[in-house]
Order: C-alpha cells, then sequence, then structure tokens
C-alpha cells in the first residue's frame, strides 16, 4: 500500500468523523437530537437578549437557579405549549421552577419542571432567526442534507481518481537489463571442424 493512499483514506475517515461530529452537536431535538433553535421573539430579555435572536439551547439532565432556559408552558395552563426564554430565579425540577425575564419585575406565573424544559442556553447568534426559519423551511432543508449526502457519498471513491504509480521495483531499468543480457550464458557452439573425442 502506498503512502498517498494510506494519507487519502486517513484525511477521508478524520473528514467524515468531523462531519459525525457536527452533526451530533446539532442535531435538532425534533430529530431526536438534544439540540433546540430558539427564536427570542419579545423584549423581556432585553439586556441579555434581543428580539430577533436565535438561542442555541442544549438538553440536560438537570438545571440549576441562574440558568437562562427555553421552556413549554406546562400543560393545562394558559398559553400551554409555547416557548418561554427566561432565567431560572428559584424552586427546582420536581415540584417546578421560578423563571423571570432579565427585563421584567415579576416572575412568571409559570412553574415548569425539569420534563417542560427544552434546554440551557449554550449560544447566541443576534439577530439570526429570520435567516435560520428561511433555511429550515422543507426545500432549502432537503437540499442541505441532500449536499452533505452527496458529498459524504462521492469522497470516498475520490481516492480512485489519482491513478497508481507502479512500484519502482516492477522492472528493471535499461541499463541493468543490459549488463544482465552480457553477462548471461551463452550456449556452447562448436567449430566447423572442430575435432570429437574419440573413445580408444
Amino acid at each position: 500500500m502506498g503512502r498517498p493512499t494510506m494519507l487519502r483514506r486517513v484525511v477521508t475517515a478524520l473528514g467524515t468523523g468531523l462531519i459525525l461530529a457536527l452533526l451530533w452537536l446539532v442535531w435538532p431535538q425534533s430529530m431526536h437530537g438534544r439540540v433546540a433553535y430558539i427564536s427570542v421573539d419579545g423584549h423581556s430579555m432585553d439586556g441579555t437578549y434581543a428580539n430577533g435572536d436565535l438561542i442555541v439551547v442544549r438538553k440536560q439532565p438537570s438545571y440549576q437557579i441562574g440558568d437562562i432556559v427555553t421552556y413549554r408552558i406546562p400543560k393545562g395552563e394558559f398559553g400551554a405549549g409555547a416557548n418561554v426564554i427566561h432565567r431560572i430565579t428559584g424552586g427546582n425540577g420536581t415540584t417546578g421552577f421560578t423563571t423571570q425575564g432579565d427585563n421584567r419585575n415579576i416572575p412568571d406565573p409559570w412553574h415548569p419542571r425539569t420534563a417542560d424544559i427544552v434546554g440551557h442556553s449554550e449560544l447566541r447568534v443576534p439577530g439570526a432567526a429570520s435567516y435560520f426559519l428561511a433555511l429550515s423551511k422543507p426545500i432549502p432543508l432537503g437540499g442541505l442534507c441532500a449536499g452533505l449526502t452527496v458529498l459524504v457519498m462521492l469522497w470516498p471513491k475520490s481516492e480512485k481518481a489519482v491513478p497508481r504509480r507502479k512500484p519502482k521495483h516492477a522492472r528493471p531499468s535499461p541499463v541493468v537489463r543490459y549488463f544482465r543480457s552480457v553477462a548471461a550464458p551463452r550456449p556452447h557452439v562448436r567449430a566447423v571442424g572442430e575435432h570429437l573425442p574419440v573413445s580408444a
């Protein structure tokens, strides 16, 4: 196996691993991942987040006071199912947290439990919510997935596009072939008239 072939395989393996790692980091909860993408809508978190920001949140096994989280309003309460992104100010995940917006003076009327929380805020992308919503529509999202699929399928095949060199020792050089022909033993040929030995 030649060194270029081994290098291409290593690069292919690293590239595939990087793509899988990135997918694991950004795979959405709607597709059984741990990440969700939240659009800030309103001014209750002004000073920390702004209207139109895109917030990346990640599901955690537990949450603490001071964490900024996104939660769904529990069933049976006013606004049930809507997402709220506020800071935890008290309570616990069993009986319910107390939450409040950084730009508000009163706590929220809801008390979400751990199961109601979508995730902990990990990353803010200022003003990117509208662009993300456009990309998340079926046609652009399908095109992106198709492009990644084609890239992964074609990447390993690039090895065939580079012709393999034959090993240097597969055929002797012309100089070596010449000296081998000169040094090769030749069959003995008797000259005309040469006497043959006669047995007595």
